[in-house]
């Protein structure tokens, strides 16, 4: 792929200044220029300088290129947080490939598609049965990030010592480029949508995060949120513009992380609602966790006593953040301010960036009237990978994003996260398509009518509740609705947390299911085995 393949241009609406004309490769050298020998990762044993970082970069970029992979050439990375991942990322910039963060919640369904869909030529992955996935669904060129000669596979390392020497001469690639192409979470239908970002588009929303956050070569940065997400690799690009040690943890564990925050005493760590909540509940400060200047959160809702429970256990500062796949950071609370003073509140946009709560009839709301949160910066995304429809619906022509999500304003600017227009369940910051899951249900012989629905929940924010009707002399239950998905490849985060089983499920006058009678009737459910239990 290439800039032929962008279908909308943010800037010519959008404030001037806002972007810094970027590449990864010029960002990567000029910080081995300030620095060479200045800590720059850290996974478990492993340390590295910006200089040794830069230099497996060279060498795997140039094992990449011995492979045939090409610039415009899309490669997946289907990594956990780690080295594998930051060195696979800056190898790809530096030849113009274009990343295609994979989640490692994904199977076999997921990854085919996005594969298919991008044309992947070639993908990294964790480990050999991470890579057999990779391999069934048509991408044969893989390499691990461990040991795995016995299976079948090149390994990262012995890439880099394929790939090691002198480096052949390289220009930075076009700011303009193409870096990432970032999966949306399918909310409005049973596909993601794919977010072409810039490198200049990705690296100049790290620089202004960074300057927010005061980021320096001083600081430790830890991200709980993996760096397939969007905000996980926004921490990625903010500790190499702003010149942070990038610490990778393990999966998370609340027990394990707490003994790893210990440990590797971050000043500034990044993770989602429901992490906090879980280390909150350990008592960090009995377990000898060093406060940090800065605990940023985002993905999903964290009320106020969240917000201050947080504070008091983890760090002096604790960042609401506002973001999507669409625009990485857009909005966010400031160092001094108290999110748990207003709450709901998400702060107010960075700077450069414009902002509109829209009325039904797109006019924009009096402060303390909710309406559609409209959001447009340069550094946006250039539209949605081949699908003119989806960009077309999304992106005016005047440069607004139509974000789905619903907020208010208050007479000072600052933004109030009210809910979503779209019809999702956001289970701790992963975000569950009811349609998909509606879909997948139907095709079961037992099942009538399906209905999919998010349910409150006081640690994850939201979980998946399923309503099904069955045809008769049918039984289906959680369990079975649970090894259909797996038997589909489905995501474990997918499947649904509750399950209801009625005899029909409310319907409009043209035999619709009606999703607001149905959220009533879970609560109505919910409410009586609470009563009933009690």
């Amino acid at each position: 792929m290439d800039a032929r393949d962008y279908l909308f241009d943010p800037t010519p609406n959008a404030r001037a200044g806002t972007l810094c004309g970027l590449s990864a490769g010029a960002a990567l050298r000029s910080r081995v220029e300030r620095g060479a020998q200045d800590p720059a990762l850290v996974d478990g044993p492993v340390r590295l300088s910006w200089a040794a970082l830069a230099a497996q970069v060279d060498a795997l970029a140039n094992a990449l290129a011995l492979d045939g992979v090409s610039p415009g050439d899309v490669v997946g990375l289907y990594l956990p947080n780690g080295r594998a991942f930051v060195v696979a990322h800056l190898a790809l910039a530096s030849l113009g490939a274009v990343t295609l963060p994979l989640h490692v919640a994904y199977r076999e369904r997921e990854l085919a598609y996005l594969l298919d869909v991008t044309g992947a030529s070639s993908a990294f992955a964790a480990d050999a049965a991470c890579a057999d996935r990779i391999v069934s669904c048509g991408v044969h060129n893989v390499t691990v990030a461990t040991a795995a000669a016995a299976a079948g596979f090149e390994c990262l390392d012995d890439a880099l010592s394929r790939g090691a020497g002198a480096a052949p001469a390289r220009p930075d690639r076009s700011p303009d480029e193409p870096l990432a192409l970032i999966a949306t979470s399918a909310t409005e239908s049973s596909r993601p949508k794919l977010c072409i970002h810039t490198h200049d588009g990705l690296l100049s929303n790290a620089v202004e995060v960074a300057r927010l956050a005061g980021a320096t070569p001083s600081d430790r940065l830890l991200s709980a949120s993996a760096y397939t997400h969007l905000f996980g690799l926004l921490a990625v690009h903010v500790a190499l513009v702003g010149g942070c040690t990038l610490v990778a943890g393990p999966r998370f564990d609340a027990r394990t992380y707490l003994a790893f925050l210990r440990e590797a005493r971050p000043t500034m760590f990044w993770a989602a609602p429901p992490v906090l909540r879980d280390l909150v509940a350990l008592d960090p400060a009995a377990a000898g966790v060093a406060r940090m200047r800065e605990v940023r959160t985002g993905g999903s809702a964290i009320g106020a006593d969240s917000v201050a429970a947080v504070r008091a256990a983890l760090g002096d500062e604790v960042v609401v953040h506002w973001g999507m796949s669409e625009v990485g950071a857009g909005i966010m609370t400031r160092h001094g301010e108290r999110a748990d003073d207003l709450p709901g509140t998400i702060g107010t946009p960075i700077a450069g960036a414009d902002i509109v709560v829209a009325g039904a009839d797109g006019r924009p709301c009096p402060p303390g009237e909710s309406g559609e949160l409209w959001y447009r910066r340069a550094d946006m995304l250039r539209g949605y990978y081949r699908d003119s429809a989806a960009t077309g619906a999304a992106l005016a022509h005047d440069g607004w994003l139509r974000t789905g999500d619903l907020a208010r304003l208050d007479a000072a600017g600052r933004v109030f996260f009210v809910g979503r227009a779209k019809d999702i369940v956001n289970r701790g910051g992963l975000k569950i398509s009811a349609f998909e899951l509606e879909s997948l249900l139907s095709e079961h012989p037992a099942v009538r009518q399906v209905a999919v629905v998010a349910v409150p929940d006081e640690r994850l924010g939201e979980r998946a509740a399923a309503v099904v009707a069955l045809h008769d002399g049918h039984t289906f239950t959680i369990e079975d609705a649970r090894a259909f998905l797996e038997a589909r490849g489905i995501a474990k985060f997918k499947w649904p947390e509750r399950w209801h089983v009625v005899a029909a499920l409310p319907t409009t006058a043209t035999n619709k299911v009606a999703k607001a009678a149905v959220r009533a009737l879970v609560a109505e459910l919910t409410s009586t085995e609470r009563a009933v239990r009690a």
